[in-house]
C-alpha cells in the first residue's frame, strides 16, 4: 500500500511535511500554462523522493482547443507530455472523474470516446515510457457506476494498468469502502485500484478535525480490509487553502500545523527512510548547503554548489572517496549515507582579480561590459591575466572606457559612475574598498588580497 496527498504547487514545507507523514506521491494536474507544462511542480516534489501521480486531463490541453479538441489533438498533447515527463511522472491518470459533466468537454462527452482516448494515451505512454503506470477511471461516485460498467463493456480494461475511484464526505459516512472496492475490482477485471482521492471538511459545526480524524481511521481501516486491497490511497489534500470548497479537506492549517487527522495518516503510512549526507570542502571555497551533516529522505536528490574565491577554482568533487568530476553544481540521490567533498585550488599563472561596477546617482546598477574582446555586465568580479586592459562599460547608450591594470594577487577595483533621470535597474548596494579620482570618469583602486 502506498499513500500520497493531493496538491497544485510546489512547497518546500509541504514537500517536508508529506515526508514526515509517510506519503510517496503526489497527486495532481499536468497542465498547459503560458506555453508550457508545469513539470517543475513535480521536479520539485521528485528532490524530495515524491513521486509524481500526474493527471492529463482537460487542463492538459491548450486554452484555444479546451473546449473542442478533437482525438487528434488528444494524441498530440499526450505525446507531448509523455515526452516531457519522462523520467519525472511515474504514474499517469487519463482524465479525471470521468462521469462529472463539468469534465466533459470536447472530445471527452461519452463512455465510448473516453475509451478511444484512453487507448491512444495507454498506447502513445507505452511507447515512450514503457515503465510509466497507466490510470484509468477516476469515478467521481463509485455508487454510481454507470459510466464505469460500460467503459469496461467497451473495452477499457485492455488499455489501462490500474483503475481509480474517488471518495468523499458527506457521502459515504454510513458506507463501508471494502464492498465498494471489491465490486469495482470485480468489474475492472481484478485491475489494482487507486483511491486518488478522499477526503472529508473539518470547517466547525459537525465537521471537525475531531470528526475528519475518526473518518479517516474508519474509512482506511474499510480499504485495508478490502480483498484484494487497494495499491494506493490519496487524500485530498494536505494544506487548506482559501477556496471556500477546499478551504478544510487539508490535514494541515494555513500555518502548518499539523490537525489531528495528519498524525493519524502518519500512522496508516509506513515511515521514510532517512539518510545523512555529509558535506565539506577544501581550499579556497564554500558550498550549498553549508559543510555540515544533514537528514534527507531516501531516494532524495540533494543539488550542492561550490563558490570558489578569489583566484581559486573548484577542482572536482569527492563523493565517498571516489572522484566524480567538477560538474557544478552536484547532485547526490540520497539511496544510502553518503560524504562528500568540495576540492579547490589555486588558479595557475600569474593572476589578479578584476572587480568591475557601475552606478547610476551613486545608487548600483546592471551595466554591459566589454573587457579587451570579452563581454559581461555589472557587477563583474573574475580573475584575469596580469597587464592592462581595456574596460568598456555602457548603460543607456552612453559607453565609459577606463584602462586597469591587473596586478598578480591583488584586487582591481573599477567603478564607472552615470548620472540619469531615468529609473535604473538596480541591484543591492555593495561595500565599496578604496576608490581613487581617474578623468572624473571611473574610478578604481588595487588592494592586497588577504594572504592564505
Amino acid at each position: 500500500m502506498e499513500y500520497g496527498f493531493n496538491e497544485y504547487t510546489f512547497n518546500p514545507t509541504l514537500a517536508a511535511l508529506m515526508v514526515n507523514a509517510g506519503a510517496k506521491y503526489v497527486r495532481t494536474d499536468i497542465k498547459y500554462e503560458l506555453g508550457t507544462y508545469n513539470d517543475y511542480v513535480f521536479a520539485g516534489y521528485l528532490s524530495y523522493g515524491i513521486k509524481a501521480y500526474g493527471i492529463i486531463g482537460k487542463w492538459s490541453l491548450p486554452d484555444a482547443i479546451r473546449n473542442t479538441f478533437t482525438l487528434e489533438d488528444w494524441k498530440t498533447t499526450v505525446k507531448n507530455i509523455a515526452t516531457k515527463f519522462k523520467g519525472i511522472c511515474q504514474k499517469y491518470e487519463i482524465w479525471n472523474e470521468i462521469e462529472a459533466s463539468h469534465e466533459r468537454v470536447g472530445y471527452m462527452d461519452s463512455p465510448e470516446h473516453y475509451v478511444d482516448m484512453l487507448r491512444e494515451a495507454y498506447t502513445i505512454i507505452k511507447s515512450i515510457d514503457p515503465e510509466a503506470t497507466v490510470i484509468g477511471g477516476a469515478l467521481a461516485d463509485p455508487l454510481s457506476p454507470t459510466w464505469g460498467d460500460a467503459i469496461f463493456a467497451a473495452g477499457a480494461a485492455q488499455y489501462m494498468d490500474a483503475y481509480s475511484l474517488h471518495f468523499y464526505y458527506p457521502n459515504f459516512w454510513e458506507l463501508n469502502f471494502k464492498n465498494v472496492v471489491e465490486y469495482h475490482s470485480r468489474i475492472s477485471g481484478g485491475k489494482p485500484i487507486w483511491i486518488s482521492e478522499i477526503g472529508n471538511l473539518s470547517r466547525g459545526g459537525t465537521e471537525t478535525e475531531a470528526t475528519q480524524e475518526n473518518y479517516l481511521r474508519i474509512k482506511f481501516a474499510q480499504l485495508l480490509s478490502a480483498s484484494p486491497q487497494p495499491v494506493g490511497i490519496i487524500w485530498f489534500k494536505l494544506y487548506d487553502v482559501e477556496m471556500t470548497d477546499l478551504s478544510s479537506f487539508g490535514l494541515v492549517r494555513k500555518d502548518y500545523t499539523p490537525k489531528l487527522a495528519y498524525y493519524a495518516f502518519r500512522e496508516f503510512a509506513p515511515s521514510t527512510p532517512m539518510h545523512i549526507l555529509n558535506l565539506s570542502c577544501s581550499g579556497g571555497g564554500t558550498i550549498n548547503p553549508p559543510p555540515g551533516e544533514f537528514s534527507y529522505s531516501e531516494w532524495s536528490q540533494v543539488m550542492v554548489t561550490a563558490k570558489a574565491s578569489s583566484l581559486y577554482m573548484l577542482d572536482y568533487w569527492l563523493l565517498d572517496g571516489v572522484n566524480v568530476g567538477r560538474t557544478n553544481p552536484y547532485t547526490v540521490i540520497m539511496n544510502a549515507d553518503h560524504t562528500l567533498v568540495a576540492y579547490f585550488k589555486r588558479i595557475p599563472g600569474e593572476l589578479g582579480v578584476l572587480d568591475v561596477h557601475a552606478f547610476l546617482n551613486g545608487t548600483e546598477i546592471i551595466a554591459d561590459l566589454l573587457i579587451g574582446i570579452e563581454t559581461g555586465e555589472t557587477p563583474y568580479n573574475e580573475a584575469r591575466s596580469v597587464g592592462t586592459c581595456t574596460i568598456k562599460c555602457t548603460f543607456q547608450e552612453e559607453t565609459k572606457t577606463v584602462n586597469a591594470i591587473i596586478v598578480s594577487g591583488q584586487t582591481t577595483t573599477v567603478n564607472f559612475m552615470f548620472v540619469s533621470t531615468t529609473t535604473p535597474k538596480l541591484i543591492l548596494p555593495l561595500t565599496l574598498g578604496a576608490i581613487a579620482v581617474i578623468g572624473g570618469i571611473a574610478y578604481y583602486s588595487s588592494k592586497q588580497n588577504k594572504k592564505r
